[in-house]
């Protein structure tokens, strides 16, 4: 290496000044979750051309950043620096996981972020409950059970299983889950976190020989709530925990609440045992949202825009059909 983790104080201004603009748009493209988990993680180590170099702490968090987030962390890199034109991540296991460092500690600026509300495990956003959701006919079904079992001590159904396209609603409908459910009962233990997080929270405990920690963790919630349980596709090992942590919970009678991309038949790469208790509750799907769904969404995303950032600029009715077409 021309430069080593020693001499990162030396790197030119520019350099750091790129880097902070590319964390800035990979938070806003991925969100605080991914954000959080695995790209706070990757700490800039020298450039030598055309390539940069980056550390991370373990190969599991290498192989996952290079497998799903490598295209567009280069992309926004080129964007801001068209001399670089390739990126090598390198493991050092001395780094901690705390928030990423450069030099001096990098921090997302506070007003870059939705306001937040942190749970056991994950932040919860504020702009995410039943009263800001626009409900039409694709997505009604959904928000009813999700709204019935928020606010049900007896609930008829169990799991809720919601699956739905990218971008119609889950996730905004767990998160209304989790705030109703602590509003009702502030001593509701309640974990929401994503699949992602449940997989390295599980190898992490694997390797520190910790799991009867991560099981008791896990499994004396109230309320589980878990976001795109697709990303355990294939992973045996990681299924096989949820499996039992699963069953555990429906066994003490907890609520569990599932997103997914799919149903639970359309599963493959999942084992049988779990597609079928992922079907043994209730299964909401949230269809394509209609013409009339999405101009009522523009149209109030419109008001809160204007109310939130005190600004007299309004959107005519014509330019919100134009884009809800």
């Amino acid at each position: 290496m021309s430069q080593d983790l020693n001499r990162q104080s030396d790197q030119p201004l520019d350099l750091k000044e790129q880097w902070h603009n590319v964390l800035k748009k990979l938070n806003s493209e991925y969100g605080n979750e991914i954000f959080n988990s695995w790209i706070k993680n990757i700490k800039i180590q020298s450039q030598e051309d055309e390539v940069l170099n980056f550390t991370v702490p373990t190969r599991f968090i290498r192989d996952w950043i290079t497998s799903h987030y490598l295209d567009k962390i280069i992309f926004f890199i080129n964007s801001e620096n068209p001399a670089i034109k390739r990126v090598k991540i390198n493991i050092d296991n001395s780094l901690s996981t705390s928030p990423l460092q450069m030099g001096n500690n990098f921090e997302l600026p506070k007003n870059d972020s939705p306001n937040i509300h942190n749970n056991d495990e994950w932040p919860l956003d504020e702009r995410f409950t039943f009263e800001k959701f626009i409900v039409g006919p694709s997505n009604e079904l959904a928000f009813a059970s999700a709204k019935r079992l928020s606010f049900s001590e007896k609930f008829e159904f169990n799991p809720l299983y919601l699956y739905g396209g990218v971008g119609l609603g889950k996730t905004h409908l767990l998160h209304s889950i989790a705030w109703q459910t602590k509003e009702n009962n502030p001593k509701n233990k309640v974990l929401y976190l994503s699949a992602e997080r449940f997989m390295f929270q599980f190898i992490k405990s694997l390797r520190q020989k910790d799991t009867m920690s991560f099981k008791q963790k896990f499994r004396s919630v109230d309320v589980f709530i878990l976001d795109d349980i697709q990303f355990m596709i294939g992973k045996s090992s990681t299924q096989e925990e949820f499996f039992h942590t699963f069953n555990s919970l429906l066994d003490l009678n907890k609520k569990v609440i599932i997103s997914c991309d799919r149903a639970p038949s359309d599963l493959k790469g999942f084992d049988e045992r779990i597609k079928s208790r992922l079907s043994g509750g209730l299964v909401a799907d949230i269809l394509p949202a209609s013409f009339d769904l999405r101009y009522s969404i523009l149209k109030k995303k419109s008001e809160e825009l204007i109310e939130r950032n005190n600004n007299s600029l309004e959107l005519s009715d014509d330019i919100l059909v134009f884009l809800a077409k």
